[in-house]
């Protein structure tokens, strides 16, 4: 399998990174979605997801990228999951793995079994 940690957007990865990866036709991509980055708040993840969802298509799963540092508070933490998985991610995925602490894997456990309340 090919896979790709890539900018948020197809749009914003051509813009400032030159990043085409819509058209590289991978079979999962993990776009880096990390909303404080940006100066952005949750619900513009769910957006992000449904571009990137809609730019690969049926061939290719997407992966949103989580940022831990930016989501230390649980509820925050529970709020993102949610909202990437309601933006149709496949999944997420987690950057800064030394971040990850023993209650944030308890979050993501609760998180990903119940996706109905998102933003």
């Amino acid at each position: 399998k090919a896979t790709a940690a890539v900018f948020p957007s197809p749009d914003m990865s051509r813009r400032m990174v030159r990043q085409d990866w819509d058209k590289w036709g991978l079979d999962y991509y993990f776009p880096m979605i990390y909303h404080n980055f940006y100066g952005e708040y949750f619900k513009w993840r769910k957006k992000i997801v449904k571009q990137d969802v809609k730019a690969v298509g049926d061939n290719s799963k997407v992966f949103a990228g989580l940022y831990l540092p930016a989501l230390k508070d649980k509820d925050n933490l529970s709020k993102a999951i949610k909202a990437a998985i309601k933006g149709g991610a496949y999944c997420v995925s987690f950057f800064s793995y030394g971040a990850l602490s023993d209650e944030m894997v308890e979050e993501i456990k609760k998180s990903v079994s119940n996706t109905d309340d998102a933003d």
